[in-house]
């Protein structure tokens, strides 16, 4: 497991806008690019911003680089997608104990919506690189929010993927936990990962249990310190099959849970 270390600048050596308000910076920083593993995120903190750090999932990593994706919706994002190819900025990772496990599967399905494509490919490539034969499924309210460079991307590394707009713009028309419903009823796929949304994540896990086929989903919540001790982003977890449950941290023994875990209020 890799340990989390500060890191007192990362150079930025990439930006572009990838969909409409979502942006992907790449930062070279060879300590987390060599240690990230899929479900891994950092947390970045910078003078033009919010004063807190802010967490980011891992989207990608490629030599000594690695990337990050997100939605602008407040001061730290937006400071964030200013940032500029030879600007530096200070970040800490990779921090997350619960990781995407998939030695356990030959089919995989990936469903995904908004920012949690950024969780979910890395675990694509890595799914890729080792023979597994992956079927990826997007949601987007509308065309202009589905993330085209990566259904390309994915597409070309020969991942099977569908897309679904819930205004019908482009794709199946409906949500995605519609086509993965269809999925699951059509396909042999062995195990669901999810990302995205809560009520995405949350009808997900039920067509997951519906089916019988176990999964794992990357969790958000609101961080402060990133480090597991202000427990700021504690969600409820099942410890028995009786009902009783327990706070986990999703800094720390997150952010990625088994779905058969997941308690939503």
């Amino acid at each position: 497991m890799a340990k989390i270390e500060y890191i007192s600048k990362a150079n930025v050596v990439g930006h572009r806008e990838v969909f409409e308000g979502h942006y992907e910076t790449r930062f070279e920083e060879q300590y987390i690019a060599k240690n990230a593993a899929p479900g891994n995120f950092v947390a970045i903190r910078h003078e033009r911003g919010a004063l807190l750090p802010r967490p980011f999932s891992i989207a990608d990593v490629n030599n000594d680089c690695f990337s990050v994706i997100y939605k602008v919706i407040g001061q730290g994002t937006l400071a964030l997608a200013n940032y500029r190819e030879g600007d530096t900025i200070s970040i800490k990772g990779p921090i997350g104990e619960g990781l995407f496990s998939f030695d356990d599967c030959y089919n995989p399905l990936l469903v995904g919506g908004g920012v949690g494509i950024a969780a979910l490919n890395l675990l694509a490539r890595r799914l890729v690189e080792n023979g597994k034969e992956t079927k990826m499924l997007i949601g987007a309210i509308d065309k202009s929010l589905l993330p085209a460079p990566y259904l390309e991307q994915w597409s070309d590394m020969g991942i099977d993927v569908a897309f679904s707009t819930d205004d019908g713009s482009s794709g199946y028309e409906g949500r995605v936990t519609e086509l993965m419903d269809e999925s699951l009823r059509d396909n042999a796929s062995d195990k669901v990962f999810v990302a995205g949304p809560k009520p995405m994540i949350r009808e997900a896990v039920r067509i997951s249990m519906e089916h019988g086929v176990s999964g794992q989903a990357a969790m958000e919540a609101m961080m402060a310190c990133g480090m597991g001790t202000c427990q700021g982003c504690v969600i409820k977890i099942k410890t028995d099959d009786q009902g009783d449950w327990e706070y986990k941290r999703v800094c720390k023994e997150g952010p990625v849970f088994d779905i058969d875990k997941l308690v939503f209020d």
